[in-house]
């Protein structure tokens, strides 16, 4: 089973640093007013998983920032993956998958590259295409 653990994010759309934990077998409730980044969570979670937004990449840079990162951690049976996604406003983009073990530390995930780490998320991790 795959759970949503935490996602933290930075410069990305109306949040400059937001951090949401998420609780198993808690419901979330997300209030604020029109504006607020309510619907910014969700995206930054499709984002960072899928490379799916509602906007161009360069648009999700909150505004007068250079660059925009969201992370997000997954908890997949006993082990934490972490994924981070940015973007700057040049266009440059980076995708980034790790395992979190318990003492703190971080192994990389062995692929490297946009496209091979992308293609892993979606057939190993999720099981699941955006489109699903």
């Amino acid at each position: 089973m795959l759970l949503l653990k935490n996602l933290k994010l930075q410069d990305f759309l109306s949040h400059r640093d937001s951090f949401v934990t998420f609780t198993e077998n808690e419901k979330l409730l997300l209030d604020g007013a029109s504006g607020a980044g309510k619907s910014s969570v969700f995206d930054g979670i499709c984002w960072c998983l899928y490379d799916v937004s509602r906007t161009d990449n360069r648009s999700l840079i909150r505004r007068g920032q250079k660059k925009a990162t969201v992370t997000l951690e997954l908890l997949r049976d006993e082990e934490t993956i972490c994924i981070t996604r940015s973007i700057t406003a040049k266009g440059a983009h980076t995708l980034a998958v790790a395992t979190l073990l318990p003492t703190g530390e971080r192994i990389a995930h062995p692929l490297t590259g946009i496209r091979p780490l992308q293609e892993w998320i979606e057939k190993e991790l999720i099981g699941a295409s955006y489109l699903l």
